[in-house]
């Protein structure tokens, strides 16, 4: 047992808890899932471009890839990868191009929160996709993006109005408008 590990020890609950709770400068093991999950990706796509793997053993990998990349992308829309905001945003940017490359993070922050603030509630973005028939699935999760934007257009969300430089360009709008109108 190390020094900090017996200090850690004399925490008691609550302090441990707290402790645990705090961001780190940099999560080191979410830096190492982030750079796996690219390994993965890049590894496996050129291989079974250049046709050293069967193309379906390289989409099982990239299927692999994607799953710890969208660990990183989770995280860095709670901003917990980094206390550092511009490498948290890197992070999660690069992770959700991948998973959604039409999707800006904004909008996947918003649709995360409200998935937490309303969870299992008939608000939960997420029942775009619970509520779907076993044939919509496919349809439903590959546009849950586009959902969501309609979503915020309709709301008029508060924290995402379109005076936000990437919400304009998500929904095609110039700078020039400063308030979505009914």
């Amino acid at each position: 047992m190390t020094q900090s590990d017996g200090a850690f020890a004399s925490l008691s609950e609550e302090q441990r808890f707290h402790h645990l709770k705090q961001t780190p400068a940099i999560s080191w093991p979410a830096l190492g899932l982030f750079l796996l999950g690219l390994t993965i990706i890049s590894f496996a796509s050129s291989m079974a471009i250049t046709d050293g793997i069967p193309l379906w053993s390289g989409m099982l990998a990239n299927g692999l890839g994607l799953y710890l990349l969208f660990s990183i992308m989770h995280d860095a829309l709670h901003r917990n990868v980094s206390t550092n905001r511009p490498l948290n945003e890197i992070f999660g940017r690069i992770s959700l191009f991948l998973l959604i490359p039409a999707a800006p993070i904004e909008i996947a922050r918003w649709a995360h929160f409200q998935h937490h603030r309303f969870t299992s509630n008939d608000q939960d973005p997420d029942n775009f996709i619970h509520d779907a028939k076993g044939w919509q699935i496919p349809m439903r999760w590959s546009n849950f993006d586009l959902h969501n934007y309609i979503k915020i257009w309709r709301l008029k969300h508060e924290e995402l109005n379109a005076q936000n430089p990437a919400i304009q360009v998500g929904f095609g709008l110039t700078p020039l408008n400063r308030k979505v109108e009914d």
